[in-house]
């Protein structure tokens, strides 16, 4: 009978955060590509779904959206006499359970 060998607490432990920094990563690139492709005609609750949770708060100067629902119609009020919007991302900063991300809009 062979014994395998498991890694080190620490191995795992490196092992796990990389696959939550993974993670976090494509939740990111999921979120920018949404930004790119975002029109009028393509703004909707299904569509914002892909990125956002239910009991999202949107924060800016100006508003403070409390839920999925609420984010979506203001969205799509917003979007309704956009022709043209370009979001360009610059910096992003990782951890395993959270990120940002800076852009030009």
């Amino acid at each position: 009978m062979k014994r395998l060998k498991l890694p080190e607490d620490s191995q795992l432990t490196a092992h796990v955060e990389e696959i939550k920094l993974q993670h976090v990563q494509n939740a990111l690139d999921e979120f920018k590509s949404l930004y790119r492709d975002l029109d009028r005609n393509s703004v909707s609750r299904e569509s914002l779904a892909q990125v956002y949770q239910q009991d999202l708060v949107f924060e800016d100067s100006f508003h403070c959206i409390e839920g999925l629902d609420a984010y979506v119609a203001y969205c799509e009020s917003l979007y309704e006499h956009v022709r043209s919007i370009d979001f360009k991302f610059h910096d992003e900063w990782l951890k395993p359970d959270s990120a940002m991300l800076t852009w030009t809009m």
